[in-house]
């Protein structure tokens, strides 16, 4: 007995049945339909298969579609599902991987018997070939009863290289050096000038070989072209003649070589000059981007390089160097907007030597660091006012990644995801940010001490909300000599709310671990904490921040993987404006948290500083004000205003940023004090013109009051 498949012609019918199966666009139809000529095993009860799809029509009613044989299952690139139903008398059947599977088709649920309805989806298609696929459908013993051809379309071509516009400058001895290449379809290198040779290619790398000039410099160019579409990108290079080679080149200082740049940091070194000096940047830790260098001499300037590569950099803390710097490209950093060397050669670089390295400026005032950019110093007497977590309290998840619900607008107030930024004090009260990133494998090398002592690294510079600022980047923990004793800090504490260390205890109202304090929010009568999400209390959510140190794989991997019971817990509240509930606003504006302590003991000249951190949900509010009264019912217009700041949304920051505030003297010896960070603007944490949701949150991971000592 032979099996058959018969092939049902396009109908459709009503059914009454859940709509269990959603199509996402415009039903694309798909037929399966093939014969067999194997004997039919006993235990299959017939022979019928047909195969449809299920949509609503223009009324809304669910119908099933009945699909013809010469029908394609089509994807688009962006990839998608489509969901089908299976009319069968064959029994228990199977959908299985056809040739040419990949990875990229998923299909649910895999096995059925008799009538029944399964899924298919397509992942998006990076590349720049359409690809296809086909899926089986067997019977319980296993025979082919037939297949539904599956097409995706592709993306659109693209290539690019790791080098930009700027020409790549090579010795006049030659040199060898490797591009990387980034594309979605086949592409071939050729070069347009016979000194320059293609040499070794793999998928993603190629092989440039430059021979000797003998002569005048010379310009050329490498064409990268993509195989079967009319696009290509093309790499300029200038090799030096010898007039131009280093061992003709003049000694200059790093202060010297920046003063022909000029105060723009942008432009191009025309003389044939190099700079001798010290490495001051460890590679070793990662504590910058493996790509950069920075340099500096006894002029105690410094200058940041970036190479093409990071396998270019070679080159050790504390290596000497002499670095060749004609035709250098001095541009300004995308991020930060400080001037550094674009796309060096490492064949620049010369007569790398080891040894102690160069003495870092000492540095008694956190003030005037725009003279030290790019300089190594140490930071006498410093402490951190409010020592969190680890070097990096960032979401592990999330290192270096933009969320899906980032936004633009926030970004000038948000860290980001590559950086973290502590709080730094010196005893004059004077604040900068020390700032580490996640790939830096120290990040979780100690929890941030909280005495004082001394503070090595480089300073460097950032533009961000178009303010400039300098702040410092240790190289690795060894250049954090800040006492873990409490007794050795600058400031002593007058209170201190926080971190929580876990969320399993419900608490009838937040009250100071130090001194005497409590925490509330005007939106309510209740203060109570809950242990999970309400609308009605606080409630604890992890701040991201690991309560211990812990090693790293040699991946840079931590050994330990974060769970949200390794970190600290800041506390959650919501609905930041009109809430009827509200204690201060009648509904008409803005909540505030209220933080209340005494400050009998704050005696003496010592400044009296608040500092905390935070962050609010995507519907968040985010502009508060700082403001301080004795009595908390006192009336709205006679607070003492501190300072406005912004909080960004977590989606763009991923941490708890660190805050701190210099509170007058008149707060000093007060057996009341209240201070309330107030929402003052209805717009929301994402600044991109919506106002707040109603359940939008604010959190709080740490408070400290305290008073310089001095």
């Amino acid at each position: 007995m032979k099996n058959k498949m018969k092939i049902n012609h396009i109908k459709q019918r009503t059914r009454n049945r859940k709509n269990i199966f959603l199509l996402f666009a415009a039903i694309i139809a798909c037929a399966l339909v093939s014969s067999c000529d194997e004997d039919k095993p006993d235990d299959i009860g017939g022979t019928d298969v047909a195969f449809g799809i299920t949509y609503k029509n223009s009324g809304g009613i669910e119908m099933d579609s009945l699909l013809p044989a010469d029908y394609i299952c089509s994807f688009p690139q962006q990839g998608g599902s489509l969901y089908f139903y299976v009319e069968s008398n064959v029994g228990k059947w199977k959908l299985s991987p056809g040739e040419g599977h990949e990875t990229w088709v998923e299909i649910w649920p895999a096995e059925g018997k008799g009538d029944g309805r399964f899924g298919i989806k397509a992942t998006p298609n990076t590349s720049a070939y359409p690809r296809d696929y086909s899926i089986n459908l067997l019977n319980s013993a296993g025979q082919v009863m037939g297949s539904i051809p599956v097409y995706q379309d592709p993306a659109p071509p693209s290539l690019a290289i790791n080098y930009s516009t700027t020409p790549k400058f090579v010795s006049s001895l030659g040199e060898t050096f490797v591009v990387k290449v980034t594309a979605n379809i086949a592409w071939q290198a050729t070069s347009n000038d016979s000194w320059i040779t293609i040499g070794e290619v793999t998928d993603s790398t190629q092989q440039i070989v430059i021979g000797q000039n003998p002569a005048v410099q010379r310009e050329g160019s490498i064409t990268f072209s993509m195989i079967g579409v009319d696009q290509s990108v093309t790499m300029y290079i200038k090799q030096l003649d010898l007039a131009n080679d280093f061992s003709n080149a003049t000694k200059v200082t790093v202060a010297d070589l920046l003063s022909r740049v000029g105060p723009s940091g942008v432009g191009t070194i025309n003389d044939n000059l190099y700079i001798e000096g010290y490495v001051i940047s460890d590679r070793s830790k990662q504590a910058l981007a493996k790509t950069q260098m920075i340099v500096q001499d006894e002029s105690n300037k410094g200058v940041w390089i970036e190479f093409t590569n990071a396998d270019d950099n070679t080159f050790n803390l504390n290596d000497k160097v002499k670095v060749h710097m004609y035709g250098a490209s001095f541009i300004l950093d995308t991020s930060s907007k400080a001037s550094k060397v674009e796309s060096f050669s490492p064949s620049f670089v010369h007569d790398a030597t080891p040894t102690s390295g160069i003495t870092p400026i000492e540095i008694t005032e956190l003030v005037n660091l725009a003279q030290y950019e790019n300089a190594l110093v140490t930071l006498k007497e410093v402490e951190f006012p409010l020592p969190f977590g680890t070097y990096v309290n960032i979401t592990e998840t999330y290192y270096n990644k933009k969320p899906a619900n980032w936004t633009a607008t926030a970004e000038p107030f948000a860290d980001d995801t590559d950086n973290y930024g502590h709080l730094v004090r010196d005893k004059k009260g004077n604040i900068i940010r020390m700032y580490t990133n996640p790939a830096f494998l120290d990040r979780f090398k100690i929890l941030m001490p909280w005495g004082s002592g001394s503070l090595t690294g480089i300073v460097m510079k950032r533009v961000k909300n178009n303010a400039t600022s300098y702040f410092i980047r240790i190289r690795n923990n060894e250049d954090n000599k800040v006492s873990a004793d409490k007794n050795t800090a600058l400031s002593r504490d007058i209170m201190q709310l926080g971190p929580w260390p876990n969320n399993t205890v419900a608490l009838s109202s937040i009250t100071a671990y130090i001194g005497t304090g409590t925490l509330k929010y005007t939106g309510r009568v209740n203060q109570n904490v809950l242990t999970s999400s309400s609308a009605e209390a606080f409630y604890y959510v992890a701040s991201q921040a690991r309560m211990a140190p812990v090693e790293l794989n040699p991946d840079g991997t931590p050994t330990i993987a974060y769970n949200n019971n390794l970190s600290y817990w800041g506390i959650n509240t919501q609905y930041w404006w009109g809430n009827p509930s509200s204690s201060i606003s009648g509904g008409s504006s803005g909540e505030a948290w209220v933080i209340t302590t005494s400050t009998m003991n704050a005696t003496g000249p010592g400044a009296v500083y608040l500092q905390f951190n935070s962050s609010s949900s995507t519907s968040g509010p985010a502009h508060f004000t700082v403001e301080w009264a004795e009595a908390e019912n006192t009336p709205f217009n006679q607070w003492n205003h501190v300072a406005n700041y912004t909080v960004c949304d977590i989606n763009n920051s991923q941490q708890l940023m660190q805050y701190v505030f210099k509170l007058p003297d008149a707060v000093k010896g007060k057996s009341n004090l209240v201070i309330r960070l107030r929402v003052n603007s209805q717009e929301r944490a994402t600044l991109n013109g919506s106002n707040i949701g109603t359940s939008g949150t604010n959190r709080l991971g740490f408070i400290r009051i305290t008073q310089l000592k001095n």
